[in-house]
């Protein structure tokens, strides 16, 4: 019995040193670390590059297919606004070529598709609608490119960690790389909502204003196409607001009737008392008569009601990025009085 105890511990004491080896550190301290499968680095490795391998060769595949094809097309983007201009061509032709949303599952294609008429939607109240498909196009690319490239991204920094024999490690960066390339696409989608409540609020903070300047021209003897014609052409800023009375003048111009215009306005402002201002012009300019100023006067007031809100609304989106800072301060903090105590503890 005791003959058997003493080869079960001699198995156990040999397994034990084949998976760890003693060190001794330069402090003289004996340390034991445990030794990695060479297999398993080989495998984590070769999937790592594996990883980085296919997606290089995808990019550059599309880019020389695409480059020629798509140059006309991406020629009137702005480089300044669209920092990947030179790349968006692979982006197109894997919507327009590859069509890759005609081969899913009908259930994730709808959804899909739901998600995308809704940016769509989105790419209609930041950009004029005539040209809504070409931009729409242009952004579904652009999410395509940055998603190939936070994947090749994963893929070069894995296989660097691997070449420190890091390669579990570098192997999780690589498949981390694919899944943050996967949601990149959607990050992207939520910074365009970001982009239309910014929006929202530049259009309320300006839109008294023009409402009071308004009020004083007709209240003066303009008549409303008079009015809103002199306040765009006197106004040198470059704003949402301003861009969208532009647009209206220039379809009153055009020989557009007023009251479409002015409702053409308000629609694509899409904000509420925006709208209902109006809504009460348009019925004012079919009454006539010396109603229209009391009305619009009243309409004023409920504006700058509106801009107070705005105005508070900015106050608490300040405050929350004041604590970010605060916040990433207190964890730096942390980080450098709470390690060495962590090391000594660890070394004890």
């Amino acid at each position: 019995m005791g003959e058997k105890a003493e080869e079960i511990a001699t198995t156990y004491e040999t397994e034990e040193e084949q998976a760890s080896e003693v060190v001794t550190n330069e402090e003289g301290q004996i340390v034991t670390q445990t030794s990695v499968d060479p297999v398993d680095n080989i495998i984590n490795t070769s999937v790592t590059v594996g990883i980085l391998a296919v997606a290089l060769i995808i990019f550059f595949a599309l880019k020389a297919k695409s480059a020629k094809k798509y140059e006309e097309y991406i020629a009137p983007l702005s480089e300044k606004e669209h920092k990947l201009k030179n790349y968006i061509p692979i982006g197109l032709y894997i919507d327009n070529e590859l069509n890759i949303l005609s081969k899913l599952p009908i259930t994730l294609a709808q959804i899909i598709g739901k998600r995308q008429n809704d940016v769509r939607m989105m790419i209609i109240e930041l950009n004029d609608a005539k040209y809504a498909d070409y931009y729409f196009s242009i952004f579904q690319a652009e999410k395509k490119v940055i998603s190939l490239l936070v994947i090749i991204a994963g893929g070069i920094l894995g296989t660097l960690l691997c070449l420190q024999n890091d390669t579990s490690t570098g192997m999780g960066v690589a498949i981390f790389g694919i899944i943050f390339g996967i949601f990149s696409a959607f990050i992207m989608d939520s910074s365009l909502k970001g982009k239309i409540d910014d929006r929202h609020t530049l259009l309320r903070m300006e839109f008294p204003d023009f409402v009071n300047q308004l009020v004083l021209l007709i209240n003066a003897g303009l008549t409303v196409s008079r009015a809103w014609e002199k306040i765009v052409n006197d106004n040198k800023k470059v704003s949402p607001l301003y861009d969208e009375l532009k647009i209206s003048l220039i379809s009153m111009q055009n020989g557009t009737p007023e009251a479409y215009a002015i409702e053409a306005f308000g629609r694509r402002c899409k904000i509420k008392e925006i709208m209902k201002f109006t809504s009460v012009l348009i019925s004012n300019l079919k009454k006539g008569g010396a109603e229209m100023v009391p009305v619009l006067i009243q309409q004023s007031n409920e504006c700058w009601e509106m801009r107070k809100g705005a105005a508070r609304d900015m106050g608490s989106k300040a405050g929350v990025k004041m604590m970010l800072p605060m916040i990433m301060l207190l964890a730096a903090i942390l980080l450098v009085v709470g390690f060495p105590a962590l090391m000594s503890f660890s070394a004890a």
